[in-house]
Parts: structure tokens; sequence; C-alpha cells
């Protein structure tokens, strides 16, 4: 019979080292991502820190926290639509050169990253604070911060940025499925949140 070890508490300092590894991960790995490089290297969680499907357990504040986050991104995705759509209508319209059109794309992208970054700063220090009020659930708050950021690079931002360059590639076919395309990301954001944090 195999029996497992119980799973060990983080000392506060290790658990504020982990998140700010996290954060620090998720910020190059955007980085990477926007600039068109490779990624680094996935980010392996220590032994007792294991990603789950349902967070929904995790303490008040911590859900509060990850809700203002998921607030930011489907906030950020919305003045994309708004501000895409309208750069590809003038695109269209021969109002703008291509190269301002890459340009405020590119501009976009930045953006992107500025408030996925300054997102995740106030989002570590809130689940830093949730943490040490709570040191029964650290393992499970530094496993949901790589698991949320881990999805919403890739399936949020990474994909923004894979939108953007279908968009320079084949704006007349794309043009005018802007303002749809972003309504999908936001619900997507939104339901991929209830389904994880409740």
């Amino acid at each position: 019979m195999v029996t497992q070890s119980p799973t060990r508490q983080l000392s506060d300092a290790e658990f504020d080292a982990l998140l700010d590894q996290i954060n620090a991960h998720h910020k190059a790995t955007l980085e990477a991502v926007i600039e068109g490089k490779a990624k680094p290297s996935p980010l392996v969680l220590p032994d007792g820190v294991v990603e789950r499907d349902d967070y929904s357990d995790l303490p008040s504040d911590a859900i509060g926290a990850f809700a203002t986050s998921r607030d930011n991104n489907t906030t950020q995705a919305d003045v994309n639509k708004s501000n895409v759509s309208n750069v590809a209508d003038q695109r269209m319209k021969s109002q703008i050169s291509e190269d301002d059109f890459d340009k405020q794309l590119d501009d976009q992208n930045r953006q992107n990253k500025q408030k996925y970054n300054d997102d995740q700063d106030q989002l570590t220090q809130r689940l830093k604070d949730s943490g040490h009020k709570h040191p029964e659930k650290q393992n499970d708050i530094v496993a949901a911060l790589k698991q949320a950021g881990d999805w919403i690079i890739d399936h949020v931002w990474g994909a923004v940025k894979s939108f953007f360059e279908d968009l320079v590639q084949k704006l007349k076919d794309l043009w005018d499925k802007v303002v749809d395309w972003f309504k999908d990301k936001v619900n997507e954001i939104v339901n991929w949140w209830h389904g994880l944090f409740g």
C-alpha cells in the first residue's frame, strides 16, 4: 500500500517568493509572445503544489482578487474591441497606411502587455495578503495563480497577438469580424473563470 506524505506548508517567505517567481515567469512569457520570440521553459511547481480543476474553496479575498483580475482582463479585451475595430475600419477605407495599421496594432499589443503586467502585480500582492491570512491555502493559491496566468496568456493575450497577425494578412476577410472576435474572447474569459473559481 502506497501512502502519500502530507503536503508541506510553505513559509510566508517561500510563498511570497513562489508568487513573485510565477508573476515574473508570466511576464517573461507574455513578452516573448508579444515579441514573437521563444517562450521560457514551463515553470514547474514544487512538490505539494498541484493544479486543480476547481478553486472555489479558496478564501473569499483570494477569489475576490482573481475576480478583479478577470474584470481587468475583460475590460482590456473590450478596449481592444473598440480600438482594433476602429483601426481596421480606417485601414479598410484607406484612411491609414498599412504601416500605420501595423504600428497601431503593435502599440495595442504593448498596451495589452503593460495592462496585464500591472494587473498581475496587483493580483500577486493581493494573493500574498490572502495567503498570509490563510496559510493553509497557500499551496492552492500558488497553483491557482500559475494556472490562471498560463491560461490568460495562452487563450487571451497570445490569441490576441495571433489575431492581430492574421488581421494584417487577411484584413479583407476579418475586418468585419473584429467586434465579434473580442466579444467571444470576453465571454471565454468569464466562462473559464466561473468554471475554475465558481
